[in-house]
């Protein structure tokens, strides 16, 4: 049914299925560098992209600004901000995947099979959603700890106790106070056996 699917969308818009899913990952991308040479410089506010901040200013929840999340985060926080937040999140895209790559060389593959869940959202889901933010933050958290390695234990020699060393001129008080605690004496039964 998939592979039909695919087949009849590639025939209507002439396009092979590879150009297809291609054009629908980078025309999100496309769109916003389009809109970023027309948004104004501060931005319309933030908030006002999403259906909520739709509903608060016009009744009726639609989309004001863009559906797409880089078309909207440009209109809504100025080309400046905007390409700002944008390479903030390809450059988390980017180095989370680097720490992936890092711990498969390691034989750790966990990290990696997290983060090709999570990759496409980090860069370019719609956090105007609730759902699609948390999911994204929520695995790309376990990403990052799938990450962490525990440390190996090390086999040195433990370090020599501390010396304590007698402060000259203590009175009898303050020698019971700061000196070395008494040895407990255990004579009630089988504790000392």
């Amino acid at each position: 049914v998939l592979t039909t699917r695919f087949s009849e969308a590639a025939e209507a818009s002439e396009k092979s299925v590879g150009a297809g899913l291609v054009e629908r990952v980078f025309s999100d991308a496309a769109e916003g560098l389009f809109v970023w040479t027309k948004a104004p410089f501060l931005g319309y506010g933030l908030g006002i992209g999403t259906n909520a901040g739709a509903k608060f200013l016009t009744g009726r929840a639609s989309f004001l600004l863009s559906e797409g999340e880089w078309s909207r985060i440009f209109l809504e926080s100025g080309p400046l901000f905007g390409l700002a937040f944008v390479i903030w999140r390809l450059a988390l895209s980017a180095r989370v995947g680097i720490f992936c790559l890092t711990a498969v060389k390691l034989g750790n593959v966990l990290p990696l099979l997290l983060f090709s869940s999570c990759f496409l959202p980090l860069m370019s889901g719609q956090f105007g959603q609730p759902t699609v933010l948390g999911f994204a933050a929520f695995v790309t958290g376990l990403t990052m700890a799938a990450i962490q390695q525990k440390p190996e234990q090390e086999t040195a020699a433990p370090a020599p106790p501390p010396v304590q060393r007698r402060v000259a001129r203590r009175s009898a008080y303050a020698e019971r106070l700061h000196g070395p605690a008494p040895q407990p004496v255990h004579t009630h039964g089988s504790f000392d056996r």
